[in-house]
């Protein structure tokens, strides 16, 4: 138990680290924090992992003789290094999510039309068009009401019925690249490790995104800059009252009352 807690541990801080280093070079600039900071990471984390993913894939392909196949993965893998560097370029969050899902979205229609014989395990890899959308809109802890995650999540899942629909319609026309099935142990095997490997994959990356998140946030707003004068408290980039300040931040309502020193020194007659 103790061994599989430090691995995890190490696995996670071996993820932050390179997610760090992955935020300051493809996002260069003013720092950034709250849902925009796990936004960054979890996109640049989850492009790696399918050119990861895209890579091993490829590779196993390519051994196996299936040149059509691993030309569209190889598509695929060189697409999504590319939203990073699109990233790096001044490229907005949101526009880059649904390049991304365009991406996977085609992808796997095509991965699942390529044999003549229809694979019941190729629409399995559908379950990533929600589980992506679910991950990128989940609410973060600063958030005072729940954004649009429930319904960008639906949109996830359109995609993934939509895709369906498409390689039954496509198979109901004969519209496949022709090729043989591998039906071997070996690669049957391979791909459901590749599958469970990329699920793993984007619930660790959301883990550590929120988590790097909410510590970044936490860390800014233990830091507030008071004005020497007047004491308002800067809040991004406005100065309020002390008042507002914890209003906005606790989400409570405040009363006003008088201490005992104030009240000696100022109504020194009634205390």
């Amino acid at each position: 138990m103790h061994t599989e807690h430090s691995l995890s541990s190490i696995i996670d801080r071996r993820i932050a680290s390179l997610m760090e280093w992955a935020v300051v070079w493809f996002h260069p600039g003013k720092p950034i924090a709250g849902r925009e900071a796990f936004q960054l990471r979890f996109g640049i984390g989850a492009c790696t992992l399918g050119v990861l993913v895209g890579v091993a894939s490829c590779v196993a392909d390519i051994l196996e003789g299936a040149q059509v196949e691993a030309i569209i993965v190889g598509c695929f893998a060189v697409v999504m290094a590319a939203h990073p560097l699109a990233l790096r370029l001044g490229a907005p969050m949101e526009r880059l999510f649904w390049t991304v899902m365009a991406t996977l979205w085609v992808f796997l229609i095509l991965h699942s039309l390529t044999t003549v014989s229809f694979e019941p395990t190729r629409p399995f890899w559908l379950v990533l068009l929600p589980l992506v959308a679910w991950a990128w809109s989940a609410p973060m802890a600063e958030d005072v009401a729940v954004p649009e995650g429930m319904r960008i999540t639906e949109k996830g899942l359109l995609f993934a019925l939509t895709a369906a629909g498409v390689i039954l319609a496509a198979r109901q026309l004969g519209l496949t690249f022709g090729q043989s099935n591998v039906t071997n142990d070996a690669a049957f095997i391979f791909d459901v490790a590749l599958f469970l490997a990329t699920v793993f994959g984007l619930v660790q990356i959301y883990d550590v995104s929120a988590r790097e998140a909410a510590a970044e946030l936490l860390r800014m707003r233990s830091l507030l800059h008071v004005c020497a004068w007047c004491k308002k408290i800067q809040d991004d980039d406005e100065w309020i009252t002390l008042e507002d300040f914890a209003e906005r931040r606790t989400r409570s309502e405040l009363t006003h009352g008088i201490c005992p020193n104030c009240g000696h020194n100022h109504f020194p007659g009634v205390f």
